[in-house]
């Protein structure tokens, strides 16, 4: 699928747009479809949809008309704008205020209070004599604000080989000239800084000039807090228009850092971006803090070089402890603020991204904190949906749509990948629908340039989904559940990479599957076993990440943990690197295979050589491409030794299942269902006990073998056969209670599927005599037998269409 993402251009005087970019970057258009006025707190009302626009122009009688053709009744106003709130009110649409408190309070010239943010120097090769590690490629700055003299623990310099710090002896810092000059450690090792900075620009500021520290963080002290408040309490009295505030950065806004020009361009630029994430929330009070709580110094290592930036890294304990220490602290500032919402009447809004950390609503955190509405970013397409509907919690969801930029999306394409995604991200809306959606960008400028049109039609179709579905049960097979494991748990679930790895593939076919899905950690296995309910048991993920696992399968109570339930009679499906730790697979003896090491260079330097990702420097699932992750081998299945569910066509013309390299041997307790080129096992099944497991090299890339291979190994194929589609492309949904189904074509070309439709997934098992198969939108009644629904009826389908069926009784 298309990914769209942002990109700052840069005006001709060499530096970002100021305030008018970053504005557009935070108060992205948000839209949730339909209704004029939201309840009030506590109201236990069914909501009707909401829509919601930016409106930064004070040429308001040009905008209205643009925002009544989206269906607009709420108008998010940026700070520019929020003096239009009288006027949004006169014209029938309610006023969304954003709160920036942190903006509003004067910069605290307390260094204890200063926040920092730790920045990484590239790596650098040692030759004979000092190494000298440059700090202006990363930062540019006029002051650091700290001394390295007074403060050495803040400065680390890290071998990359062996992963050693070296002791302070060894280097020494030279800030006036932004260098760290390196005199001990190994010729030929290579070395890299770690190094905190504060806070010191705003994306408002001036980059061309200096300013003093920027307080920007609202939890450190109760005197910094009590000043935020007060600037929220300011709003609240002085917009009584507004009906929703919509408190931003939770801690502190954006830090502007210096990019030098690439070899051969004559300029570089400023790139701004959201300091608050757990490895950047740093201050002298908050490390005292987590000293006093636990014991012992926090070491910044323990974030830049296991958490930093990607979630796909295994965390140190210590950084889960802190991030436990910054929800306490955020969750409480958090609580404040919306007390002073709620008490105006108002109801509070929260958007889930950008890096800001402190508030995880998988574990409770939205409703501790007091948000009525959250709304996330679908860069992930439709598992960032099930990412946004699935945590338990009251608080409305509004689904935020990618950016508008007409600088870059050109209108002879600007259809063709609005489309794609907005297919994409329906497949998951059906599941759960939100309250809402959001799209980021120029409105404005869409509708003059004549792109008005597909926004329009999202909308439309956004509410004719919301008010079929909304709130609605969907049917999940009596509740039968797959838990997906990895080292994170229910706190990252459904988050994707978004590269062609395993988690990605896996987590993208199972989005609409028709069972539960949750998420649980390593950890929660090793200590209290795999849930009783669960029906199979999935690990996907490449070596040493938080999805496979890495080293804590070095713990043989996670080991044995999983060894009983399969034995006991579960399903476990593992791909890639799960269970892989040391040049061994755990799980080998369950999964039937072995760990081969890689026979030549070319294979070596591919998906399983775990230490070119640590050289990267970055996270495993961050490589650009599929060619840098895998190596594309194309396995066949071997027909004669598959079980009879697995055999068929699947729907695909590729030939190839899934994705791997020949990296494992077969034991003689398996059966190779899949060889690579070279004839090597690439996939294999094993029976274990009483359980069943199977084990794939690589990723899926065909959503239908996947779901297939999961039911079987679940034991769960009589489950399968009661509501599917014998096509990938093809989803089905299931509404008991309002006799309704829903087929989706969420693929880039018309279709033809067979559909398989159990009445008693309707409530109509017992019923005597013939069905209708009525059809909403065309309003025609099908008459159809009960066998022929169960055994499949031939739908086409074009891309993205969707048909809705209601099952009714003569």
């Amino acid at each position: 699928m298309t990914v769209f993402r942002i990109q700052l251009r840069c005006c001709g005087r060499g530096m970002m747009c100021g305030l008018r970019w970053v504005m557009l970057l935070w108060a992205a258009l948000t839209v949730s479809a339909g209704c004029r006025t939201m309840p009030p707190p506590g109201n236990s009302e069914r909501p009707a949809p909401i829509v919601t626009a930016l409106q930064r122009d004070a040429d308001w009688e040009t905008a209205l008309p643009r925002l009544r053709a989206m269906g607009c009744n709420h108008v998010w106003l940026g700070w520019a704008a929020q003096e239009l709130a009288p006027q949004a009110e006169a014209a029938g649409i309610e006023p969304v205020l954003l709160l920036h408190p942190a903006m509003d309070t004067p910069p605290s010239h307390d260094p204890s209070e200063w926040v920092h943010c730790y920045l990484k120097t590239l790596w650098k090769e040692k030759a004979e004599g000092p190494l000298s590690l440059p700090l202006s490629e990363v930062y540019d700055s006029r002051e650091f604000y700290f001394d390295p003299r007074t403060d050495p623990g803040r400065v680390r310099v890290v071998a990359r080989g062996s992963g050693r710090v070296l002791p302070p002896s060894a280097w020494e810092a030279d800030w006036s000239n932004r260098r760290i000059e390196v005199r001990g450690g190994a010729t030929g090792e290579q070395y890299r800084a770690i190094f905190p900075v504060a806070i010191v620009k705003s994306a408002h500021a001036n980059p061309q000039k200096s300013y003093p520290p920027r307080y920007t963080d609202g939890v450190s002290s109760p005197e910094r807090r009590a000043l935020h408040y007060e600037q929220v309490r300011a709003k609240v009295r002085n917009f009584p228009e507004a009906s929703v505030f919509r408190p931003t950065s939770l801690q502190y806004f954006f830090l502007l850092l210096w990019q030098p020009p690439a070899a051969g361009e004559k300029r570089g630029d400023y790139m701004a971006y959201s300091a608050y994430a757990y490895w950047a929330g740093m201050n002298p009070a908050r490390l005292a803090l987590y000293e006093a709580r636990y014991g012992e110094a926090f070491d910044p290592l323990w974030i830049m070089e296991r958490g930093y930036g990607e979630e796909g890294y295994l965390p140190h304990p210590a950084y889960r402890r802190w991030i436990d220490l910054m929800r306490e602290e955020v969750g409480e500032y958090a609580r404040g603020m919306n007390d002073i919402i709620h008490a105006g009447g108002r109801r509070s809004r929260w958007f889930w991204g950008d890096d800001w950390k402190g508030v995880e609503p998988y574990l409770g955190d939205v409703d501790r904190a007091g948000f009525d509405e959250v709304v996330l970013s679908l860069s992930g397409g439709a598992p960032s949906v099930r990412r946004l509907t699935g945590f338990s919690s009251p608080a409305r969801r509004i689904m935020r749509l990618p950016w508008i930029n007409l600088e870059r999306d050109h209108p002879e394409i600007f259809h063709e990948r609005w489309a794609e995604h907005w297919r994409w991200i329906r497949r998951e809306t059906f599941v759960r629908c939100p309250a809402g959606i959001t799209v980021g960008g120029d409105v404005r400028g869409a509708f003059d340039a004549g792109l008005g049109e597909p926004i329009v039609d999202t909308m439309r179709e956004f509410r004719k989904i919301h008010s079929r579905i909304y709130e609605k049960r969907l049917f999940d097979n009596d509740g039968l559940t797959f838990y997906i494991a990895d080292a994170w748990g229910p706190m990252r679930a459904w988050t994707v990479p978004c590269h062609y790895v395993s988690r990605t593939e896996t987590l993208k076919a199972m989005v609409d599957w028709p069972v539960k899905i949750r998420f649980v950690s390593f950890d929660q296995i090793a200590s209290g076993g795999v849930p009783d309910d669960a029906a199979l048991l999935i690990i996907a993920g490449e070596p040493d990440t938080a999805w496979a696992g890495g080293d804590l399968w070095e713990n043989p109570e996670l080991v044995g943990a999983v060894r009983a339930y399969v034995e006991g009679g579960g399903g476990l499906l593992a791909m890639g690197g799960a269970s892989l730790t040391g040049g061994t697979f755990a799980l080998g003896d369950l999964l039937g295979i072995a760990y081969r090491e890689p026979a030549t260079a070319r294979a070596a330097d591919r998906l399983w050589n775990v230490t070119r990702w640590v050289d990267a420097g970055r996270s495993p699932s961050a490589f650009d491409t599929m060619q840098d992750t895998y190596l594309k081998r194309q396995p066949e299945l071997v027909e004669d030794r598959l079980p009879p569910p697995l055999r068929g066509d699947f729907g695909l013309p590729a030939p190839s299942l899934f994705y791997g390299d020949t990296l494992i041997d077969a034991r003689a307790t398996a059966a190779v269902i899949a060889r690579d080129a070279d004839g090597g096992p690439a996939a294999v099944l094993a029976s274990p006990g009483r359980g069943r497991a199977g084990y794939l090299a690589g990723y899926g890339n065909n959503p239908r073998f996947l779901k297939v291979l999961s039911f079987y190994l679940a034991g769960a194929m009589d489950a399968l056969a009661r509501l599917d589609s014998d096509h990938p492309s093809v989803a089905v949904y299931a509404y008991p209670e309002e006799r309704l189904a829903i087929v989706f074509n969420h693929g880039p070309r018309a279709v033809d599927a067979r559909v398989r439709l159990d009445p008693a997934v309707l409530g109509l098992a017992a019923a005597e005599g013939g069905l209708l198969l009525r059809d909403l939108d065309e309003g025609r009644d099908r008459p159809v037998s009960r066998e022929a629904l169960r055994e499949g009826i031939d739908v086409s389908l074009d891309p993205g269409q969707t048909v809705y069926w209601r099952l009714e009784t003569p």
